[in-house]
Protein backbone atom coordinates (compact mmCIF):
# COMPACT_ATOMS: atom_id res chain seq x y z
CA UNK A 1 0.00 0.00 0.00
CA UNK A 2 1.83 3.16 -1.24
CA UNK A 3 2.18 6.61 -0.12
CA UNK A 4 1.89 9.79 -2.17
CA UNK A 5 5.49 10.89 -1.01
CA UNK A 6 8.60 8.52 -0.26
CA UNK A 7 7.23 5.31 -1.96
CA UNK A 8 5.47 7.20 -5.05
CA UNK A 9 8.81 8.59 -5.94
CA UNK A 10 10.30 5.22 -6.78
CA UNK A 11 7.06 3.38 -8.40
CA UNK A 12 7.58 4.66 -11.39
CA UNK A 13 11.06 2.65 -11.22
CA UNK A 14 9.57 -0.61 -10.54
CA UNK A 15 6.48 -0.91 -12.54
CA UNK A 16 8.44 -2.33 -14.96
CA UNK A 17 10.47 -4.87 -12.39
CA UNK A 18 6.90 -6.29 -11.68
CA UNK A 19 6.94 -7.83 -15.74
CA UNK A 20 10.91 -8.76 -14.91
CA UNK A 21 10.29 -10.19 -11.70
CA UNK A 22 7.69 -12.27 -13.14
CA UNK A 23 10.17 -14.06 -15.78
CA UNK A 24 12.60 -14.36 -13.61
CA UNK A 25 11.92 -16.13 -10.40
CA UNK A 26 14.38 -15.97 -7.44
CA UNK A 27 15.86 -18.41 -5.05
CA UNK A 28 14.36 -16.31 -2.59
CA UNK A 29 11.15 -17.11 -2.65
CA UNK A 30 9.32 -20.80 -3.25
CA UNK A 31 6.79 -19.20 -5.53
CA UNK A 32 6.43 -19.61 -9.15
CA UNK A 33 4.96 -18.34 -12.31
CA UNK A 34 3.66 -14.49 -12.03
CA UNK A 35 4.32 -13.07 -8.74
CA UNK A 36 5.38 -9.64 -9.07
CA UNK A 37 3.42 -7.28 -6.91
CA UNK A 38 3.13 -4.23 -4.31
CA UNK A 39 0.69 -3.95 -1.51
CA UNK A 40 -1.22 -7.28 -2.29
CA UNK A 41 -5.04 -8.11 -0.99
CA UNK A 42 -5.90 -11.98 -1.11
CA UNK A 43 -8.90 -13.82 -0.72
CA UNK A 44 -9.92 -17.69 -1.43
CA UNK A 45 -12.31 -18.14 -4.19
CA UNK A 46 -13.16 -21.62 -4.70
CA UNK A 47 -10.21 -23.39 -5.32
CA UNK A 48 -8.35 -20.71 -5.92
CA UNK A 49 -6.68 -17.81 -3.74
CA UNK A 50 -6.56 -14.91 -5.76
CA UNK A 51 -3.91 -11.81 -5.28
CA UNK A 52 -4.94 -8.15 -6.50
CA UNK A 53 -2.28 -5.80 -6.20
CA UNK A 54 -1.27 -1.89 -7.28
CA UNK A 55 -1.20 -1.46 -10.86
CA UNK A 56 1.67 -1.56 -12.86
CA UNK A 57 1.29 1.49 -15.13
CA UNK A 58 3.34 -0.58 -18.18
CA UNK A 59 0.04 -3.39 -18.12
CA UNK A 60 -3.36 -2.23 -19.04
CA UNK A 61 -2.88 1.13 -18.07
CA UNK A 62 -2.21 0.63 -14.86
CA UNK A 63 -5.22 -0.61 -13.62
CA UNK A 64 -5.13 -2.93 -10.81
CA UNK A 65 -3.94 -6.04 -11.35
CA UNK A 66 -5.59 -9.87 -10.49
CA UNK A 67 -3.60 -13.07 -9.78
CA UNK A 68 -4.24 -16.54 -9.18
CA UNK A 69 -2.71 -19.59 -7.57
CA UNK A 70 -4.10 -22.88 -6.74
CA UNK A 71 -1.41 -23.82 -4.22
CA UNK A 72 0.02 -20.67 -2.52
CA UNK A 73 2.88 -21.67 -4.77
CA UNK A 74 2.51 -21.14 -8.65
CA UNK A 75 1.00 -18.17 -9.60
CA UNK A 76 -0.62 -16.16 -12.99
CA UNK A 77 -1.84 -12.71 -14.29
CA UNK A 78 -5.14 -13.45 -15.66
CA UNK A 79 -5.91 -9.50 -16.19
CA UNK A 80 -6.96 -6.59 -14.52
CA UNK A 81 -10.14 -4.87 -12.74
CA UNK A 82 -10.41 -2.28 -15.10
CA UNK A 83 -9.61 -1.51 -18.89
CA UNK A 84 -8.91 1.93 -18.40
CA UNK A 85 -8.88 4.82 -15.08
CA UNK A 86 -12.77 5.56 -14.22
CA UNK A 87 -13.32 8.92 -15.18
CA UNK A 88 -14.39 10.24 -12.23
CA UNK A 89 -11.26 9.68 -10.91
CA UNK A 90 -9.81 12.35 -13.45
CA UNK A 91 -12.45 14.37 -12.61
CA UNK A 92 -11.95 14.06 -8.60
CA UNK A 93 -8.22 14.70 -9.02
CA UNK A 94 -8.01 16.65 -11.74
CA UNK A 95 -5.32 14.58 -13.32
CA UNK A 96 -5.16 10.69 -14.64
CA UNK A 97 -2.65 9.01 -12.16
CA UNK A 98 -0.55 6.91 -14.16
CA UNK A 99 -1.76 3.89 -11.90
CA UNK A 100 -4.31 2.39 -9.13
CA UNK A 101 -2.58 1.51 -5.82
CA UNK A 102 -2.89 -0.70 -2.76
CA UNK A 103 -6.61 -2.63 -3.04
CA UNK A 104 -8.54 -4.53 -0.23
CA UNK A 105 -11.15 -7.63 -1.75
CA UNK A 106 -13.63 -8.88 0.81
CA UNK A 107 -17.06 -11.00 0.22
CA UNK A 108 -19.79 -9.76 1.56
CA UNK A 109 -23.54 -11.69 1.10
CA UNK A 110 -22.66 -13.27 -2.46
CA UNK A 111 -21.01 -10.60 -3.60
CA UNK A 112 -17.19 -9.41 -3.90
CA UNK A 113 -16.11 -5.38 -2.82
CA UNK A 114 -12.84 -4.74 -4.19
CA UNK A 115 -11.50 -0.87 -2.74
CA UNK A 116 -9.10 0.64 -4.27
CA UNK A 117 -7.26 4.26 -4.72
CA UNK A 118 -5.77 6.52 -6.60
CA UNK A 119 -3.96 9.86 -5.95
CA UNK A 120 -2.01 12.77 -7.00
CA UNK A 121 1.66 12.65 -6.81
CA UNK A 122 3.45 14.13 -3.83
CA UNK A 123 0.15 15.40 -2.32
CA UNK A 124 -2.71 14.13 -0.23
CA UNK A 125 -5.07 15.29 -2.98
CA UNK A 126 -6.39 11.27 -3.51
CA UNK A 127 -9.72 9.10 -3.54
CA UNK A 128 -10.78 5.55 -2.90
CA UNK A 129 -13.22 3.79 -4.81
CA UNK A 130 -15.34 0.86 -5.15
CA UNK A 131 -15.90 -1.97 -7.62
CA UNK A 132 -18.17 -4.73 -7.13
CA UNK A 133 -18.90 -8.38 -8.73
CA UNK A 134 -20.47 -11.34 -8.30
CA UNK A 135 -17.69 -13.58 -9.55
CA UNK A 136 -14.03 -12.93 -8.14
CA UNK A 137 -12.40 -12.73 -12.34
CA UNK A 138 -15.09 -10.02 -12.86
CA UNK A 139 -16.80 -8.41 -14.84
CA UNK A 140 -16.30 -5.51 -11.97
CA UNK A 141 -18.79 -2.59 -11.97
CA UNK A 142 -17.32 0.64 -10.50
CA UNK A 143 -19.42 2.17 -7.80
CA UNK A 144 -17.83 5.39 -7.61
CA UNK A 145 -15.91 7.28 -4.83
CA UNK A 146 -16.26 6.28 -1.62
CA UNK A 147 -13.87 8.35 0.46
CA UNK A 148 -11.37 11.80 -0.38
CA UNK A 149 -8.89 13.92 0.39
CA UNK A 150 -7.43 17.07 -0.14
CA UNK A 151 -4.97 19.65 1.07
CA UNK A 152 -7.46 21.24 3.61
CA UNK A 153 -7.54 17.48 5.30
CA UNK A 154 -4.99 15.63 7.54
CA UNK A 155 -5.25 12.28 6.13
CA UNK A 156 -4.42 10.81 3.27
CA UNK A 157 -7.24 8.99 1.59
CA UNK A 158 -4.91 5.98 0.14
CA UNK A 159 -4.84 2.19 0.97
CA UNK A 160 -8.33 1.19 2.12
CA UNK A 161 -8.32 -1.65 3.85
CA UNK A 162 -12.37 -3.16 5.64
CA UNK A 163 -12.50 -4.51 8.84
CA UNK A 164 -15.18 -5.54 11.13
CA UNK A 165 -16.48 -5.35 14.60
CA UNK A 166 -17.10 -9.05 15.60
CA UNK A 167 -19.62 -9.52 18.12
CA UNK A 168 -20.50 -13.65 19.30
CA UNK A 169 -17.71 -14.30 16.94
CA UNK A 170 -19.23 -12.88 13.73
CA UNK A 171 -19.23 -10.03 11.73
CA UNK A 172 -21.28 -7.03 12.54
CA UNK A 173 -20.63 -3.32 11.74
CA UNK A 174 -18.54 -2.83 8.99
CA UNK A 175 -15.32 0.00 8.96
CA UNK A 176 -12.98 1.48 6.23
CA UNK A 177 -9.89 1.73 7.58
CA UNK A 178 -7.06 3.76 5.21
CA UNK A 179 -3.86 6.45 6.20
CA UNK A 180 -0.64 7.01 4.79
CA UNK A 181 1.85 9.86 5.98
CA UNK A 182 0.30 12.93 7.29
CA UNK A 183 -1.77 12.23 10.66
CA UNK A 184 -1.02 8.57 10.20
CA UNK A 185 -4.09 6.12 10.06
CA UNK A 186 -7.56 6.56 10.19
CA UNK A 187 -11.10 4.89 10.53
CA UNK A 188 -14.53 5.91 9.45
CA UNK A 189 -18.18 3.70 9.65
CA UNK A 190 -19.06 2.24 6.71
CA UNK A 191 -22.60 1.24 5.91
CA UNK A 192 -23.19 -1.98 4.81
CA UNK A 193 -26.08 -1.40 2.38
CA UNK A 194 -24.20 0.45 -0.18
CA UNK A 195 -20.55 -0.26 0.91
CA UNK A 196 -19.89 3.60 1.14
CA UNK A 197 -19.56 5.74 4.08
CA UNK A 198 -22.58 5.90 6.78
CA UNK A 199 -24.51 8.78 7.37
CA UNK A 200 -25.42 7.94 10.83
CA UNK A 201 -21.92 7.80 12.04
CA UNK A 202 -19.74 10.36 10.69
CA UNK A 203 -17.11 10.18 13.49
CA UNK A 204 -13.16 10.59 12.31
CA UNK A 205 -11.54 7.86 14.26
CA UNK A 206 -7.74 8.19 14.54
CA UNK A 207 -5.73 4.38 15.23
CA UNK A 208 -1.89 5.17 14.65
CA UNK A 209 0.36 7.98 14.03
CA UNK A 210 3.87 8.54 13.85
CA UNK A 211 3.29 12.62 14.32
CA UNK A 212 3.94 12.53 10.15
CA UNK A 213 6.15 9.95 9.79
CA UNK A 214 5.91 6.97 7.58
CA UNK A 215 2.99 5.20 8.54
CA UNK A 216 0.63 3.26 6.15
CA UNK A 217 -1.07 -0.12 4.74
CA UNK A 218 -3.22 -0.80 7.75
CA UNK A 219 -4.54 -4.56 7.96
CA UNK A 220 -7.20 -5.32 10.76
CA UNK A 221 -7.61 -9.08 12.17
CA UNK A 222 -9.61 -10.26 15.29
CA UNK A 223 -8.66 -13.22 17.34
CA UNK A 224 -9.66 -14.24 20.59
CA UNK A 225 -10.95 -11.41 21.53
CA UNK A 226 -8.55 -8.70 20.67
CA UNK A 227 -8.53 -6.31 17.12
CA UNK A 228 -4.82 -6.43 15.79
CA UNK A 229 -3.72 -3.47 13.57
CA UNK A 230 -1.13 -4.08 11.22
CA UNK A 231 0.80 -1.47 10.10
CA UNK A 232 3.83 -0.49 7.44
CA UNK A 233 6.86 1.88 8.90
CA UNK A 234 9.65 3.87 6.52
CA UNK A 235 10.20 3.65 3.15
CA UNK A 236 9.19 1.38 0.39
CA UNK A 237 9.87 1.04 -2.98
CA UNK A 238 13.48 1.83 -3.46
CA UNK A 239 14.31 -1.77 -3.95
CA UNK A 240 17.18 -3.44 -1.73
CA UNK A 241 17.60 0.35 -0.12
CA UNK A 242 13.86 -0.20 0.44
CA UNK A 243 13.38 0.16 5.12
CA UNK A 244 9.73 -1.12 4.94
CA UNK A 245 9.03 -3.01 8.18
CA UNK A 246 5.39 -4.53 9.38
CA UNK A 247 4.72 -3.83 12.97
CA UNK A 248 1.65 -4.67 15.19
CA UNK A 249 -0.64 -3.60 18.07
CA UNK A 250 -3.69 -4.60 19.72
CA UNK A 251 -6.98 -2.94 21.35
CA UNK A 252 -9.67 -4.79 22.77
CA UNK A 253 -11.94 -2.60 20.98
CA UNK A 254 -11.64 -2.12 17.28
CA UNK A 255 -11.50 2.12 17.70
CA UNK A 256 -9.00 1.79 20.20
CA UNK A 257 -6.98 2.82 21.53
CA UNK A 258 -3.77 0.13 19.64
CA UNK A 259 -0.96 -0.82 21.72
CA UNK A 260 2.32 -2.30 21.41
CA UNK A 261 3.81 -5.81 23.19
CA UNK A 262 5.73 -3.22 25.07
CA UNK A 263 2.48 -1.15 25.81
CA UNK A 264 2.94 1.88 24.19
CA UNK A 265 0.20 3.32 22.08
CA UNK A 266 0.44 3.34 18.62
CA UNK A 267 -0.96 7.02 18.54
CA UNK A 268 2.57 7.79 19.99
CA UNK A 269 4.37 5.98 17.18
CA UNK A 270 4.44 2.36 18.65
CA UNK A 271 4.60 -0.91 17.46
CA UNK A 272 5.87 -4.75 17.51
CA UNK A 273 8.05 -5.07 14.72
CA UNK A 274 7.18 -9.08 13.15
CA UNK A 275 8.95 -8.34 9.68
CA UNK A 276 11.69 -6.50 8.65
CA UNK A 277 14.71 -6.53 5.83
CA UNK A 278 16.99 -9.87 6.19
CA UNK A 279 18.16 -10.78 3.05
CA UNK A 280 16.96 -11.74 0.12
CA UNK A 281 14.04 -10.21 1.43
CA UNK A 282 14.08 -6.66 2.02
CA UNK A 283 11.34 -4.05 2.96
CA UNK A 284 8.82 -6.52 3.88
CA UNK A 285 5.24 -4.71 4.05
CA UNK A 286 2.24 -3.52 2.29
CA UNK A 287 0.27 -6.20 4.08
CA UNK A 288 -2.78 -7.92 4.37
CA UNK A 289 -3.88 -10.33 6.95
CA UNK A 290 -5.97 -13.42 5.59
CA UNK A 291 -8.20 -15.77 7.81
CA UNK A 292 -8.04 -19.29 5.58
CA UNK A 293 -10.70 -21.36 7.68
CA UNK A 294 -8.42 -21.47 11.24
CA UNK A 295 -4.89 -20.05 9.51
CA UNK A 296 -4.10 -16.66 9.76
CA UNK A 297 -2.07 -15.79 6.51
CA UNK A 298 -0.23 -12.76 6.01
CA UNK A 299 0.49 -11.37 2.01
CA UNK A 300 2.88 -8.89 1.69
CA UNK A 301 5.65 -7.87 -0.85
CA UNK A 302 9.41 -7.58 -0.59
CA UNK A 303 12.34 -7.33 -2.58
CA UNK A 304 14.55 -10.11 -3.96
CA UNK A 305 18.04 -9.07 -3.13
CA UNK A 306 18.82 -12.35 -5.36
CA UNK A 307 17.27 -10.74 -7.59
CA UNK A 308 18.03 -7.08 -8.60
CA UNK A 309 15.66 -5.93 -5.93
CA UNK A 310 12.68 -6.90 -7.97
CA UNK A 311 9.17 -6.26 -5.67
CA UNK A 312 7.80 -10.24 -5.74
CA UNK A 313 4.89 -11.85 -3.59
CA UNK A 314 5.36 -13.41 -0.74
CA UNK A 315 2.65 -15.69 1.78
CA UNK A 316 3.62 -16.55 5.41
CA UNK A 317 1.31 -18.09 8.08
CA UNK A 318 0.95 -15.99 11.49
CA UNK A 319 1.46 -18.14 14.29
CA UNK A 320 0.63 -17.03 18.13
CA UNK A 321 2.38 -16.66 21.62
CA UNK A 322 0.84 -17.99 24.49
CA UNK A 323 0.16 -14.45 25.24
CA UNK A 324 -1.65 -14.00 21.75
CA UNK A 325 0.63 -11.85 20.01
CA UNK A 326 1.47 -12.66 16.31
CA UNK A 327 4.27 -14.24 14.82
CA UNK A 328 5.02 -14.16 10.85
CA UNK A 329 6.39 -17.96 10.05
CA UNK A 330 8.34 -18.32 7.38
CA UNK A 331 7.84 -17.33 3.63
CA UNK A 332 5.48 -20.58 2.14
CA UNK A 333 7.00 -22.78 -0.15
CA UNK A 334 3.80 -24.20 -0.74
CA UNK A 335 0.80 -25.84 1.37
CA UNK A 336 -0.10 -28.33 -0.57
CA UNK A 337 2.67 -30.73 -0.90
CA UNK A 338 3.96 -29.28 -4.27
CA UNK A 339 7.71 -30.34 -2.73
CA UNK A 340 9.80 -27.54 -2.30
CA UNK A 341 13.11 -28.61 -0.14
CA UNK A 342 15.31 -26.36 2.16
CA UNK A 343 18.59 -26.92 3.94
CA UNK A 344 18.57 -26.03 7.54
CA UNK A 345 21.72 -23.72 8.50
CA UNK A 346 22.24 -23.63 11.84
CA UNK A 347 23.45 -19.71 12.76
CA UNK A 348 26.05 -20.58 14.95
CA UNK A 349 28.10 -23.30 13.33
CA UNK A 350 27.26 -22.19 9.55
CA UNK A 351 26.52 -26.72 9.49
CA UNK A 352 23.59 -28.13 8.07
CA UNK A 353 21.12 -30.27 9.75
CA UNK A 354 22.20 -33.82 8.41
CA UNK A 355 20.89 -37.60 8.80
CA UNK A 356 24.44 -39.15 9.88
CA UNK A 357 26.00 -41.59 7.01
CA UNK A 358 22.68 -40.95 4.80
CA UNK A 359 20.83 -43.61 6.71
CA UNK A 360 17.57 -44.42 5.66
CA UNK A 361 16.26 -46.64 8.70
CA UNK A 362 13.51 -45.72 11.36
CA UNK A 363 16.29 -43.62 14.38
CA UNK A 364 19.08 -42.99 12.20
CA UNK A 365 20.83 -39.99 14.22
CA UNK A 366 20.41 -36.46 13.11
CA UNK A 367 23.41 -34.29 13.40
CA UNK A 368 24.88 -31.20 11.93
CA UNK A 369 27.82 -31.28 9.55
CA UNK A 370 29.53 -29.02 6.51
CA UNK A 371 27.01 -28.64 3.54
CA UNK A 372 27.75 -31.34 0.90
CA UNK A 373 24.54 -30.17 -1.35
CA UNK A 374 23.07 -34.12 -0.88
CA UNK A 375 19.74 -35.51 -0.31
CA UNK A 376 20.55 -36.01 2.95
CA UNK A 377 20.76 -32.69 3.65
CA UNK A 378 17.49 -31.35 2.20
CA UNK A 379 14.67 -30.85 4.25
CA UNK A 380 10.98 -30.73 2.82
CA UNK A 381 8.79 -28.46 4.32
CA UNK A 382 5.04 -29.62 4.67
CA UNK A 383 2.01 -28.09 6.73
CA UNK A 384 1.04 -30.18 9.62
CA UNK A 385 -2.28 -27.20 10.38
CA UNK A 386 -2.69 -25.27 13.48
CA UNK A 387 0.70 -23.37 11.95
CA UNK A 388 3.16 -26.47 12.09
CA UNK A 389 4.97 -27.96 9.91
CA UNK A 390 6.74 -31.56 9.05
CA UNK A 391 9.97 -31.91 8.08
CA UNK A 392 10.88 -35.01 5.95
CA UNK A 393 13.78 -35.87 5.10
CA UNK A 394 14.29 -36.17 0.90
CA UNK A 395 16.74 -38.85 0.74
CA UNK A 396 15.41 -41.21 3.28
CA UNK A 397 11.36 -39.78 3.36
CA UNK A 398 11.38 -40.27 7.00
CA UNK A 399 10.49 -36.83 8.98
CA UNK A 400 12.39 -35.04 11.99
CA UNK A 401 10.90 -35.94 15.44
CA UNK A 402 11.95 -35.91 18.79
CA UNK A 403 13.06 -39.56 19.88
CA UNK A 404 10.39 -41.31 21.98
CA UNK A 405 8.20 -38.25 22.12
CA UNK A 406 10.32 -37.04 24.73
CA UNK A 407 9.79 -34.01 26.64
CA UNK A 408 13.22 -32.98 28.35
CA UNK A 409 15.79 -31.20 27.95
CA UNK A 410 18.89 -33.11 25.86
CA UNK A 411 16.00 -35.25 24.14
CA UNK A 412 17.74 -37.02 20.91
CA UNK A 413 16.65 -35.45 17.60
CA UNK A 414 16.45 -38.62 14.45
CA UNK A 415 14.38 -39.49 11.56
CA UNK A 416 11.50 -41.81 11.54
CA UNK A 417 8.55 -42.99 9.53
CA UNK A 418 5.38 -40.56 9.70
CA UNK A 419 2.97 -41.33 12.67
CA UNK A 420 1.44 -38.07 12.16
CA UNK A 421 1.95 -37.31 15.79
CA UNK A 422 2.47 -33.85 17.45
CA UNK A 423 6.56 -35.31 18.52
CA UNK A 424 7.10 -34.83 14.54
CA UNK A 425 5.66 -31.37 14.06
CA UNK A 426 7.01 -28.25 14.67
CA UNK A 427 6.59 -24.39 15.37
CA UNK A 428 8.33 -22.14 12.50
CA UNK A 429 9.22 -19.16 14.46
CA UNK A 430 11.43 -16.08 12.86
CA UNK A 431 13.46 -14.18 14.75
CA UNK A 432 14.37 -10.90 14.03
CA UNK A 433 17.06 -11.42 11.45
CA UNK A 434 15.42 -14.23 9.54
CA UNK A 435 16.50 -17.18 10.97
CA UNK A 436 14.23 -18.80 12.93
CA UNK A 437 13.79 -21.13 15.82
CA UNK A 438 12.01 -24.75 15.42
CA UNK A 439 9.83 -25.61 18.15
CA UNK A 440 8.20 -29.41 18.73
CA UNK A 441 4.71 -29.06 18.94
CA UNK A 442 4.44 -31.71 21.56
CA UNK A 443 7.61 -30.95 24.06
CA UNK A 444 7.52 -27.48 22.88
CA UNK A 445 11.56 -27.51 23.43
CA UNK A 446 13.70 -26.16 20.46
CA UNK A 447 15.80 -27.47 17.93
CA UNK A 448 19.49 -26.69 19.07
CA UNK A 449 22.74 -28.37 18.48
CA UNK A 450 24.43 -29.83 21.59
CA UNK A 451 26.63 -27.46 23.70
CA UNK A 452 26.58 -24.94 20.79
CA UNK A 453 29.41 -26.78 19.19
CA UNK A 454 30.73 -25.92 15.87
CA UNK A 455 32.27 -28.97 14.94
CA UNK A 456 30.94 -31.50 12.05
CA UNK A 457 28.89 -34.45 13.83
CA UNK A 458 28.05 -32.38 16.89
CA UNK A 459 24.63 -33.59 17.87
CA UNK A 460 21.28 -32.24 17.43
CA UNK A 461 18.77 -32.42 20.14
CA UNK A 462 16.05 -30.45 21.42
CA UNK A 463 16.13 -28.01 24.63
CA UNK A 464 14.72 -25.36 26.49
CA UNK A 465 14.36 -21.61 24.55
CA UNK A 466 17.38 -19.90 25.48
CA UNK A 467 17.31 -17.61 22.47
CA UNK A 468 20.69 -17.96 21.13
CA UNK A 469 22.41 -18.65 17.58
CA UNK A 470 22.93 -22.39 18.17
CA UNK A 471 19.10 -22.90 18.17
CA UNK A 472 18.17 -20.77 15.25
CA UNK A 473 18.36 -21.90 11.49
CA UNK A 474 18.03 -20.38 8.02
CA UNK A 475 15.97 -21.76 5.55
CA UNK A 476 17.90 -21.75 2.80
CA UNK A 477 16.34 -23.05 -0.87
Amino acid sequence: MLDTISRRAMLCLFTALLLVGSALPSAASASTGDYAAHDPTMIKAGSYYYVFSTGDNAYNKGNIQIRRSADLNSWARIGTVFSSVPAWITTALGTTPGNLWAPDINYINGTYYLYYAGSTFGTNSSVIGLATATNIEGPWTDQGQVLKSTSSNNYNAIDPEVAWTITNNARAEQWLVFGSFWDGIKMRRLDAATGKLSTSNTTLYSLASRGGGAIEAASIAWRNGYYYLFVSFDTCCQGTSSTYRTMVGRSTSITGPYVDQAGTSMLNGGGTQILASSSPYIGQGGGDVVLDGSTYRFAHHYYDANDGGAPKLAVRNLTWTSDGWPIAGPVLPDTQGSGSTFTLVNRNSSKVLDVANCGTADGANVQQWASLGNTCQRWKLGDAGSGYYTLTNVNSGKVLEAAGCGTADGVNVQQWTSLGNTCQQWQVLVTSANYVRLVNRNSGKVLDVANCSTADGANVQQWASLGNNCQQWYLKP
